[in-house]
């Protein structure tokens, strides 16, 4: 066995035959006694190495004495319980650490093995830098044995696996270093080799010529620097200066690799952690956020498209939420969003776009809407007409499809509907199930960019959708000649544009085959400056509603979001009497979690209510209105997680109000206005109600008539869609015999039992008695076979969870699932 395993066994209490405990000189504890002793007497606070007798002898007595106290010392440190204790040991050892006295291998495995086996994880907090001081010095004088590797390897593994604070981590820097046979330090501590981003910097400047490295290594240091939310001009130039001296093209290929890593795990080692614990592969140090905000302010200087990229990922990244920690790291995701509010490329608008649909957090999105705001004025132009100008193309060179060629193969990225999906060809046009190895090996870099684009692509199109859809509210007008250009033609926006319907000059038409035709397939006239809006069915007569449904399932159209098939929501006489409140979607149960989540998503401001007198209320702004939509919740308080969030949440009322606070008549409200306010309390309800959850009838009495009434009662708007869209495609399925629709249930006739699937909930009951079927579908979106059916819309996931169950249950002898199984036999 090592020494070093011997000592860490004593010191931690492995070895009972030592005690613990060191063996001291006479006179090495005659001195430590005698500055204990001094310390009870004195009062320990009161007490410094200055005004003791004892540590003044101490500090003049022989070297090798003083080492004995000072590890003596260390490890009683690890036992001090008292405070009194820590401050009368801390300044002991702090004044021998000072002396900068020369250490023995043996002296080195000893100090190591003490700081290594201390019971209390923070004590050698106040030590760190000193000992970092002592292995540097140490490993400039000496070769680095095997045992003092591992004496360092020990340490720097326990401070990783128990401590956070900053000057943990600086010793855990100085000893990798150390340890990685770098012979100095070539990259700041700030670049931290356990991050993603920080490893793979690490690796790539260390591949650098001297004179480029020596740059990249002054340019960090200085991006450590920057302070304040915006950094100052002085700042800037400053930074300038360093950018100068580093090949541009490095500086984007960097910084766009690091960003991109900014949300990949980490590599410290995993450790069991309570539920309460902070998971250090998934956040970032306050160093490398620096640092990282440092260099995202850097990059308005090289306004390249790939740099608006990597800002718009490494935002994304740091706005995600993790475990008892809330956002990754705001004070990095700011700092992009205010960098891409300041570089001119088309990508940096489309990025802040982007993040303006994807982001969750409030606060977040106020300062991205801010950050578009300012760009748009600068501009001299509106934030809707900003980002539809800045739209990038990705390369792609016509509609849905980009080819890049790679010798004798090319790949392909499609757009069909609003999927992404990368092709690879050889030059007999056969496709490959893969990257061809060939390509894989030759044109690593060209592989990895058009990953990046298939990414992205997905990104805008969700941002571009969401974009058009919230036009609808907004009452969005464009000359013919704006919305060509914008949408109809722009190889990434035309794939959802064309699949929509538009009202041109008053004439409702779509794009098809190069040019706008009516509902009866005639070509309408588009000058270039005809008004154009989004066609809404509110504002049609029931015959063109079905007239246009017909012609999208002839032509076999999927829109991008309901539009022929959208819900029309009316007022009803109660309504109107109760004159200023809806009581519509009132009385249900939801999941609180996901509320938040969905209200986030459709533009709702809404805060999570907990036990910490958190209560609010979700609402809509609608400034072009001068409306503000309310939807009251009311939290279930007996319910809460372990964090002390309710879990559930009851509805309520909705009303509308102005500005100023007024409240307004529900008949004064536009129709296409209420009605989309409605749609959108509807998606609530039915996305996050308990009722659709099928594991609940298990989860005891709480609510239980509630998800009865839910998951089997009267279908609301929205389900009596999905009865009509069912009734449309069930003659094209191959289970159409097996299959029919009474009232509010798709009936589906098995080989063993006949069922009832909730064209609501999309629960299930067994006939002849009613029994429920529990069957949990599937996480990550698989479509359970339905992927081939041609659906005249995207976006209902509970219709696609209807349709699977069907296919399923209508050859339920086939079923293999012992769990579903079991309950098709059973018979109560």
């Amino acid at each position: 066995m090592s020494l070093f395993k011997k000592l860490m066994d004593v010191f931690s209490g492995e070895n009972t035959e030592s005690g613990g405990g060191l063996k001291l000189s006479a006179e090495s504890k005659r001195l430590f006694d005698a500055y204990l002793n001094e310390a009870f007497n004195m009062n320990a606070y009161d007490m410094t190495a200055a005004n003791s007798f004892a540590a003044k002898e101490i500090s003049e007595a022989d070297p090798e004495l003083q080492k004995e106290i000072l590890k003596e010392s260390m490890r009683r440190h690890n036992e001090a319980y008292s405070y009194s204790d820590h401050i009368t040991l801390k300044q002991l050892e702090e004044m021998l650490l000072r002396k900068h006295l020369k250490y023995s291998e043996e002296d080195i495995l000893t100090i190591f093995a003490i700081a290594g086996s201390a019971k209390k994880s923070s004590w050698s907090s106040p030590h760190s830098a000193w000992l970092a001081g002592i292995a540097e010095r140490y490993s400039k004088e000496n070769q680095l044995s095997d045992d003092v590797k591992l004496a360092f390897q020990s340490l720097v593994d326990r401070l990783i696996a128990e401590s956070n604070d900053a000057s943990s981590r600086k010793l855990v820097r100085a000893l990798t270093v150390l340890l990685s046979d770098a012979g100095e330090d070539l990259v700041p501590f700030a670049v931290n080799g356990y991050e993603a981003w920080g490893a793979k910097a690490i690796a790539d400047i260390r591949a650098l010529p001297d004179e480029p490295l020596l740059n990249w290594k002054r340019l960090l240091e200085y991006a450590t620097t920057c302070s304040g939310s915006t950094p100052s001009k002085r700042w800037q130039d400053g930074a300038l200066k360093y950018l100068q001296k580093i090949d541009q093209e490095v500086f984007v290929t960097f910084i766009d690799s690091w960003f991109s890593l900014v949300g990949t795990r980490g590599t410290y080692p995993e450790k069991q952690r309570d539920r309460y614990a902070i998971d250090p592969n998934e956040t970032l140090t306050s160093e490398s956020a620096d640092l990282l905000k440092g260099l995202a302010w850097i990059s308005i200087q090289v306004d390249d498209p790939r740099l608006a990229r990597a800002l718009g990922d490494a935002a994304n990244a740091s706005f995600k939420k993790v475990v008892n920690v809330g956002p990754r790291c705001p004070k990095l995701g700011n700092a992009c969003v205010g960098a891409l509010s300041n570089l001119k490329s088309k990508e940096a608008i489309a990025q802040l776009g982007r993040l303006k649909s994807s982001v969750k957090h409030a606060s977040t999105r106020n300062t991205i809407e801010k950050a578009l705001n300012n760009a748009a004025t600068r501009a001299g132009m509106s934030v809707q007409d900003l980002e539809e100008l800045n739209v990038p193309d990705y390369g792609f060179t016509e509609v849905g499809k980009l080819v890049q060629n790679f010798e004798a193969h090319r790949a392909e990225i499609v757009i069909d509907d609003s999927s992404v999906s990368l092709h690879w060809f050889d030059a007999t046009d056969k496709e490959h199930k893969s990257i061809p190895a060939r390509v894989k090996s030759e044109h690593p870099d060209e592989v990895k960019a058009l990953k990046k684009t298939l990414g992205d692509v997905e990104k805008q199109l969700s941002a571009i959708r969401y974009r058009i859809e919230n036009s609808l509210i907004q009452q969005r007008h464009w000359a013919y000649k704006d919305l060509k250009e914008r949408y109809l033609e722009h190889p990434i926006a035309a794939t959802i544009a064309r699949r929509l319907i538009w009202r041109v000059n008053g004439k409702s038409a779509i794009y098809l085959d190069g040019e706008m035709v009516d509902v009866q397939s005639c070509r309408v006239e588009t000058p270039d400056n005809a008004i154009v809006e989004l066609w809404h069915p509110i504002a049609s007569e029931a015959e063109e509603v079905l007239a246009w449904r017909m012609f999208l399932r002839g032509h076999e159209i999927t829109q991008p979001f309901k539009q022929a098939h959208r819900e029309i929501y009316v007022l009803t006489p109660a309504e109107i009497e109760t004159d200023t409140y809806s009581n519509r979607f009132a009385a249900h149960v939801l999941k609180q979690h996901q509320f938040n989540q969905l209200c986030q998503q459709r533009g709702w401001k809404y805060r999570l209510q907990g036990a910490w007198d958190s209560y609010n209320t979700p609402y809509l702004e609608l400034p072009q209105w001068d409306l503000i939509a309310e939807f009251f919740v009311e939290p279930v308080t007996d319910e809460a997680s372990a964090t002390g969030t309710f879990t559930h949440c009851v509805s309520d009322q909705l009303r509308f109000r102005r500005s100023n606070g007024e409240p307004v008549s529900l008949v004064e409200i536009m129709p296409v206005v209420l009605t989309e306010v409605m749609r959108d309390l509807d998606l609530f309800v039915g996305v996050c109600s308990i009722g659709n959850d099928p594991t609940w009838i298990d989860a005891g009495d709480a609510h239980h008539g509630y998800w009865h009434a839910f998951s089997f009662g009267d279908l609301s708007a929205s389900a009596e869609t999905r009865k009509d869209v069912l009734k449309e495609i069930l003659p094209a399925l191959k289970i159409k015999a097996r299959c029919r629709i009474e009232g509010k249930f798709l009936i589906v006739q098995g080989d063993i039992r006949t069922y009832k699937i909730h064209l609501g909930s999309g629960n299930i009951l067994m006939e002849p008695n009613d029994q429920y079927l529990c069957i949990v579908p599937e996480r990550g979106g698989k479509s359970g076979g339905t992927s081939k059916i041609y659906l005249p819309f995207e976006g209902d996931g509970v219709l696609s969870v209807i349709l699977s169950k069907a296919m399923m249950l209508a050859n339920d002898s086939k079923i293999t699932d012992p769990t579903i199984v079991r309950q098709i036999n059973f018979r109560t």
